[in-house]
């Protein structure tokens, strides 16, 4: 049996590097929290860098910003 290649698979390292080589579209974004209680949130696009006040309120911005990406 032949094994396929698939991100699945990927330590998130390697994911994280796999679409830093890529870069330009919205395939990925980040909500990571910082020292002061905030958090930083990023897409892989490049033209999406925002502070939210909260881990629940970076995920709905950045759901909000793939979705207005693409045309939703």
């Amino acid at each position: 049996m032949e094994e396929e290649e698939s991100t699945l698979h990927d330590s998130p390292k390697e994911f994280i590097s796999a679409l830093a080589n890529v870069g330009g579209g919205c395939d990925a974004q980040s909500v990571l929290p910082q020292d002061d209680g905030s958090y930083a949130c990023h897409c892989t696009c490049g033209e999406w860098d925002v502070t939210a006040i909260s881990q629940a309120d970076g995920l709905l911005m950045a759901q909000k910003h793939t979705k207005e990406s693409i045309g939703f």
